[in-house]
């Protein structure tokens, strides 16, 4: 699946999203039915609803959810679902559908990769949230002011390869 996703991005583009605080970027998504980029708070980003994400690192240290409703089907490798207490494996098959109020967070294994299926909802607001483990809820923006990141930092975040872009990373791999 990774081979497959990789010569779907070298041919459509990607989004790739860089964990702030490790450097890393750990998420790559392939729109099918193009990327429809938009203007953010921080940047240019994809609205389009369905994606092939493949993730190969860890979401950020606390949970999130997400502006919209969402469909998750993991197709291959595998990741640990975090929510509150729980920390749950969710191999290949496993699909969810989850609410734009439900928090999670995505732990992949050292070495590990998922490729899943996402098919975003109707967006219900505007923002991320974050809880911190003390169960304290912030706005995502708030959260980035709180520790000093700047806009050009969130919107480095998230950043959208061309082909060529995804052609040249493959080779340098």
């Amino acid at each position: 699946m990774k081979k497959l996703f990789w010569k779907l991005a070298s041919k459509f583009g990607a989004e790739a999203l860089t964990n702030i605080f490790t450097g890393q970027q750990y998420l790559h998504r392939v729109y099918f039915l193009g990327p429809k980029l938009i203007q953010g708070v921080a940047g240019m980003y994809s609205d389009s609803r369905v994606c092939l994400n493949l993730i190969e690192g860890s979401d950020l240290p606390f949970e999130h959810n997400h502006p919209w409703g969402y469909f998750t089907l993991i197709l291959s490798g595998g990741y640990y679902e975090c929510r509150g207490k729980e920390r749950v494996w969710r191999g290949p098959g496993w699909f969810a559908f989850r609410s734009h109020t439900d928090f999670h967070r995505v732990e992949i294994p050292e070495n590990g990769y998922a490729v899943t299926l996402f098919i975003k909802g109707k967006r219900n607001k505007n923002s991320t949230f974050f809880k911190m483990e003390d169960g304290t809820v912030l706005k995502d923006l708030k959260y980035w002011r709180q520790h000093k990141i700047g806009r050009d930092k969130i919107g480095a975040m998230i950043q959208w390869k061309t082909s060529q872009e995804i052609q040249s990373d493959i080779n340098s791999r």
